[in-house]
């Protein structure tokens, strides 16, 4: 089989939905993959790219900087993503 098994991702890909899809692909592929794949994410951006969504108010992970509660956020989304 040809491809990898490094996987970057950032929770400003496609506002979040690519870590979705990398969940997917990782449970569904041969039985599970989840052993054989390396992925790596950022958790933060300082600024307000991605919002809580169209008409909703929240925090996300990238409304402040690179702080404990950011991180918090960060990987919880993720983890609830994948």
């Amino acid at each position: 089989q040809a491809g990898g098994n490094f996987i970057d991702t950032s929770n400003l890909y496609q506002s979040g939905k690519s870590k979705g899809w990398i969940g997917e692909l990782i449970t569904q592929r041969d039985g599970g993959i989840r052993d054989q794949v390396v992925l790596a994410t950022k958790f933060t951006a300082d600024c307000q790219i991605a919002a809580a969504g169209p008409g909703k108010k929240g925090r996300t992970a990238n409304a402040a900087g690179n702080h404990r509660y950011g991180l918090y956020i960060s990987v919880r989304d993720s983890l609830n993503r994948l």
